[in-house]
């Protein structure tokens, strides 16, 4: 697990006022803040400096707690610190339940729109995104295949049957993306599939990101966008053949 651990540090004088962990997002965050971090970051703004990584969960929270009491916190009267709590009591991975997320969702419902949010009208420093960029780098975020084969099961279980007003407007706004009905050329029905792409992966096997599949499948996805478009004579490809749903 890649856990930061990092620290804010203000802009006029270097001190540290901020200690906290989270995953490679999290320290250029601005939201989830308390008052006084905002108090400090909208009068002499904010650096951040990386000093662990690639920690697990428990390692960062002990590291987190330590420096608090190191540097002590302000609401205690220890120290120059805006956290308000001894660290080591946040949580990785939580996942709010459906009801949860829709109850934030209103509560939330355009309390950091436009000129409400903290960093509207602002950018970040120079320096600051030399960070993230940095960051970025170093801990690439690459899905195993434990996560690409959750995704693929999430996929097929969705029960999706688009509109015909979905269907125009997917066509309209995305054209490699429209649904298409699919034959063998022989005459027997494969089935429906939302896009283009989506019959490459799921029947040619093909994939865009594999080095091994890419030339293909991009080649692929061209073929049967020119065959529903009527811009190739040729109506099949592959020993299929296609029809835009929304042509029916």
């Amino acid at each position: 697990m890649n856990i930061f651990v990092y620290l804010h540090k203000r802009k006029d004088n270097g001190e540290v006022f901020y200690v906290g962990i989270g995953e490679s997002k999290r320290p250029y965050r601005k939201d989830n803040r308390n008052n006084y971090w905002h108090n400090v970051v909208n009068k002499c703004g904010y650096d951040v400096e990386i000093i662990h990584s690639n920690l697990l969960w428990e390692d960062a929270c002990e590291i987190e707690k330590r420096l608090i009491s190191e540097y002590g916190r302000k609401d205690l009267g220890l120290g120059p610190l805006v956290n308000m709590t001894d660290g080591g009591d946040g949580k990785v991975g939580f996942v709010f339940s459906e009801e949860s997320k829709k109850k934030i969702g209103e509560s939330n419902k355009g309390r950091l729109a436009g000129d409400k949010n903290p960093f509207y009208g602002k950018n970040h420093s120079p320096e600051v995104m030399a960070q993230i960029n940095k960051t970025r780098k170093e801990n690439p975020w690459i899905p195993n295949e434990e996560q690409k084969l959750k995704w693929r099961l999430s996929m097929d279980e969705r029960d999706y049957h688009p509109t015909d007003e979905i269907i125009s407007r997917i066509s309209k706004n995305m054209p490699h993306h429209c649904p298409i009905d699919v034959w063998i050329k022989e005459g027997d029905y494969v089935g429906r599939f939302h896009g283009y792409s989506t019959f490459v992966r799921e029947v040619l096997g093909l994939r865009a990101h594999d080095p091994l599949t890419k030339k293909s499948y991009t080649t692929a996805v061209s073929k049967i966008c020119g065959i529903v478009r009527g811009r190739i004579r040729n109506k099949s490809y592959k020993g299929y053949t296609f029809k835009l749903v929304n042509n029916e």
